[in-house]
């Protein structure tokens, strides 16, 4: 969480399975589920919950925020991870541990796909600039498929996996009349779809700008593309699984809310509430509409917006600075 970040995105460097591995599923939401273990101690301590919740939102807003100017197509993926952590986090300070731990299971399966797929992008280009790619969804159509599939549970689109659990969420944060902390998540649900769609139409649409790397381009092996398919019907149909139901499964009484911290009524069950549910895919497709009116095709309206602010992106492009600090 913020500041603590910075090592993330640096820790890309590695090969992409093992980001897949650590950076979706298990190291990073250790303090997630360390947090929530102990939630009722922060419950407990005036004001701790609060803090929580505010560093997860500001740990949201702010990865999401630098993910649309990254260039390199694993550090978006990164920082959309801290973005992640961020809003597992501020479900933890709203008191959602159902939600958080929700996100937390179908984060693990879209997350691991993007990194995935994006590995297969990297194996097939030798590159992971997006700034070399471009129209690949000809040359490589199932890695392009099941990425899409990805990003659109990402950026919490119904019926997909990110879609049940996100407005599990943000409809806890609302039952605990944080309006301000609502409304910021629905903003950070727009960043989301921004950043998403932003990374597809580069990678995968468009004519291809670098024609050398285009021509090479190929699909990869059955070996690649099969975890893509199952982690792709995971990403479709994680959400969709009732949740009581998984917790039940594995042989825990009250489901997983239950299972982490045993305390008040047995595990919550999911509800959906229809306004907040509709609010939150407006602002997620409407991300995609804006990211897509600034990058098809050349992306000339970007270029053109960030040289119409360059004190502001030089503030997002360097990280907010928290790298050189």
């Amino acid at each position: 969480q913020i500041p603590f970040h910075v090592w993330l995105p640096d820790a890309m460097e590695g090969p992409t399975p093992v980001s897949a591995l650590i950076h979706a599923a298990t190291m990073v939401v250790a303090g997630i589920y360390l947090v929530a273990r102990l939630l009722p101690i922060f419950e407990a301590a005036n004001g701790a919950a609060t803090a929580v919740l505010i560093i997860g939102v500001s740990t949201a807003l702010m990865a999401a925020t630098i993910a649309i100017v990254q260039t390199d197509l694993k550090k978006v993926i990164a920082y959309s991870t801290i973005s992640n952590l961020g809003f597992m986090m501020a479900a933890l300070g709203a008191g959602a541990l159902t939600g958080a731990m929700f996100h937390l299971m179908t984060h693990a399966f879209f997350k691991a796909l993007l990194f995935l797929g994006a590995g297969s992008v990297i194996h097939a280009t030798g590159t992971q600039e997006m700034g070399e790619m471009g129209g690949l969804w000809k040359k490589l159509p199932l890695t392009a498929a099941t990425f899409i599939v990805a990003g659109i549970a990402n950026a919490g689109i119904f019926p997909l996996a990110g879609f049940w659990s996100k407005d599990e969420v943000l409809k806890a944060v609302l039952d605990g009349q944080n309006g301000v902390y609502v409304a910021l998540l629905l903003l950070w649900v727009l960043l989301s779809g921004i950043y998403t769609a932003r990374m597809i139409i580069l990678t995968f649409f468009g004519r291809p700008r670098d024609r050398h790397i285009y021509d090479h381009a190929h699909e990869s092996p059955p070996n690649m593309t099969l975890p893509l398919i199952i982690l792709a019907i995971m990403a479709a149909i994680a959400g969709l699984v009732a949740f009581e139901g998984v917790g039940k499964a594995i042989g825990l009484p009250g489901g997983i809310g239950e299972f982490v911290v045993r305390y008040g009524e047995s595990g919550q069950v999911l509800s959906v509430n229809g306004s907040l549910a509709v609010a939150s895919v407006v602002a997620g497709l409407l991300g995609f509409f804006v990211a897509g009116y600034y990058w098809w095709r050349r992306g000339e309206r970007a270029a053109r917006l960030a040289q119409s602010m360059p004190e502001l992106y030089a503030l997002v492009v360097n990280k907010f600075y928290f790298d050189d600090l």
